[in-house]
């Protein structure tokens, strides 16, 4: 299969090209950056290289296009991947509003296409793991409280860009909504918000609170935001049952996980081995296009898309730090 990445970003560089280069059904790589060539020229890398994207996609004539652009031109270079009759992955978030991603998703549909959100850390085997406890204990989870902060970012980066589809709500809200998917296979009944913003970067969101309902009384809560010490962790909580574990969202591919269990008044941990969950999505989308069966990745970008305009148009109460 031969694969085109569209963008040269910092995530594709530590994340998304090692991954690829691990990716037995990927023959053949090219990439395509407008903003990054000389950074990309300069790298060597083992991939045939393009300064402009529709020359990309027209001579390269690849198979699976993965879009690592800014946010706000995703729906853009989607559109044109599918229309050229590529498969297309795309970072999180996929889009900045729902009409985009229902758009696509029924252009994808038609074209009988895979479209699917990079929203990789729902592959890593912890995931699962936290699933199985609960499995074991005879329990089954209720709540979940999620925190993932960082410090503040360079001056010039593009989360702080409206313009570019910055904020929080777009670069962190992928993680807060798509746990009720993951872990309740619901959506959310209602959600309510709280953003910050602070007096530097006013254009944007800089941080945001969240809760959300779900069926049967179950409940996610949670604090995102780019204004603190660097912070990743979720608690999960049932019956007889709590697990909370850090580096959820963004766990590195060499890293032994750790899930603290507490049973009985007792604790107890559970080992998770390294595991690279970009390789892991990869394969998953490949296996999805070789068996033609792309309606459940459709779906769970739909599914997330929706809760993040949710999450997004709730009256949230706005503060300013």
């Amino acid at each position: 299969m031969k694969l085109l990445l569209l963008g040269y970003s910092d995530i594709a560089r530590r994340r998304v090209i090692p991954a690829l280069n691990n990716v037995k059904r990927i023959h053949s790589i090219c990439i395509a950056t407008e903003s990054r060539f000389s950074e990309l020229k300069r790298d060597r890398l083992n991939a045939t290289v393009y300064q402009d994207y529709l020359t990309a996609l027209s001579s390269s004539k690849p198979d699976l296009v993965y879009i690592s652009l800014q946010n706000s031109v995703h729906a853009e270079w989607v559109k044109t991947s599918l229309e050229y009759g590529a498969h297309v992955i795309v970072d999180k978030p996929a889009f900045t509003k729902l009409s985009d991603a229902t758009e696509l998703v029924d252009l994808a549909r038609q074209r009988g296409l895979c479209l699917s959100e990079a929203l990789v850390y729902a592959y890593h085997p912890q995931i699962q793991a936290i699933k199985s406890c609960f499995a074991r204990a005879n329990s089954f989870i209720k709540k979940m409280s999620a925190t993932f902060s960082f410090p503040p970012l360079p001056k010039n980066n593009f989360r702080y860009s409206p313009a570019l589809g910055g904020g929080a709500l777009f670069d962190l809200g992928p993680y807060a909504t798509s746990l009720g998917r993951l872990f309740f296979n619901s959506p959310p009944l209602h959600l309510s918000c709280q953003t910050c913003f602070d007096q530097i970067h006013n254009q944007v969101e800089t941080g945001f609170s969240f809760t959300a309902d779900y069926t049967d009384d179950k409940l996610i809560g949670g604090n995102f935001n780019f204004t603190g010490k660097y912070t990743n962790r979720i608690k999960v909580s049932g019956p007889n049952l709590a697990i909370d574990v850090d580096r959820v969202f963004t766990t590195p591919p060499d890293y032994k996980n750790i899930l603290n269990l507490h049973q009985h008044g007792g604790r107890t941990t559970l080992v998770v081995p390294p595991a690279d969950s970009f390789e892991i999505f990869l394969n998953h989308v490949i296996d999805a296009i070789v068996d033609s069966q792309h309606e459940t990745l459709l779906n769970d970008l739909l599914t997330d898309a929706k809760a993040r305009e949710q999450l997004s148009n709730c009256n949230c109460r706005v503060t300013t730090l």
